[in-house]
């Protein structure tokens, strides 16, 4: 498998520990650690697999779960508590002040289609584009005055 070349901390406008967490997510869900909620219900193995659920920063509450969570979440819980600690715990807006794509990424109500967001390839496509670019669309394209997005 070839190398990919993620952006640094720097141009993703981001720390370190945070990229991190990012990449960690990125490879839990290619090997699919993370999957959706409803393959999660569906599967017998749920001991090696989670459920990654984009309404959600984290929780340790839903019962037949245990731990679910979005992308900053699963970045919190994969770095021991570090990346995005300031927007998980406390989900304050004021985080993504000069930080669109971010906000793109993990505020999908905002800007997509929620029940887009819920396939965990197209998650794993605007995750692997913000890395790699630093925006989570690749290009729009309009076709009979609708928007279109290619993660």
């Amino acid at each position: 498998m070839l190398m990919r070349n993620f952006l640094s901390a720097e141009e993703l406008n981001i720390s370190e520990i945070e990229r991190d967490g990012l990449i960690k997510v990125l490879n839990a869900l290619e090997r699919g650690e993370l999957v959706s909620y409803r393959k999660w219900l569906e599967s017998k193995n749920k001991e090696t697999i989670k459920p990654l659920i984009m309404a959600m920063w984290f929780t340790h509450d839903i019962p037949e779960c245990g731990t679910v969570g979005c992308i900053a979440g699963w970045a919190n819980i994969m770095t021991g508590g570090k990346a995005f600690e300031n927007i998980v715990f406390s989900n304050n807006g004021s985080y993504f002040k000069n930080k669109p794509e971010l906000e793109k990424l993990f505020s999908p109500l905002t800007y997509h289609n929620h029940s887009m967001f819920m396939d965990i390839e197209i998650i794993t496509k605007a995750l692997t584009n913000f890395l790699t670019t630093g925006k989570v669309v690749k290009k729009t394209r309009t076709v009979f005055g609708r928007t279109y997005r290619e993660f």
